[in-house]
């Protein structure tokens, strides 16, 4: 399944995201490695944002374990930039039990963010 943005929408994101709330384990890779809980904002297929009060840089290679409604994934990932909204964190693995979760949480978003779009009202006119 695709998630792509529209053509000329102006976004340079190659898949869609999607509002989400959750929770983020991180744990950074390294000689320096340490673990850090975050606040997920946002989920694609391609990567996520996330706020966190430590600071990580770009470049910054990561294993995360998102929570979202009661899933769990876990992904490896790698900081793609890092600003006051959060951290931009672009999914370099994913295991195929968790790619199928990620398929189905973005599935489930997508279908609630159809359904929370107004309705078009038809226009009423009355002499």
């Amino acid at each position: 399944m695709n998630y792509s943005s529209p053509v000329g929408s102006g976004n340079r994101r190659r898949q869609q995201r999607f509002s989400a709330e959750g929770a983020a384990d991180l744990l950074k890779r390294g000689p320096d490695a340490t673990h850090t809980e975050a606040d997920l904002k946002n989920l694609s297929e391609g990567g996520c944002l996330i706020k966190t009060k430590q600071a990580v840089l770009p470049g910054t290679d990561l294993k995360l374990v998102l929570n979202v409604s009661n899933y769990d994934l876990s992904v490896k990932g790698q900081v793609r930039h890092a600003a006051e909204v959060g951290l931009g964190v672009e999914f370099r693995e994913i295991r195929k039990g968790d790619w199928e979760v990620l398929q189905y949480l973005l599935r489930k978003l997508s279908e609630q963010r159809e359904e929370e779009k107004p309705k078009a009202k038809s226009a009423v006119i009355s002499f």
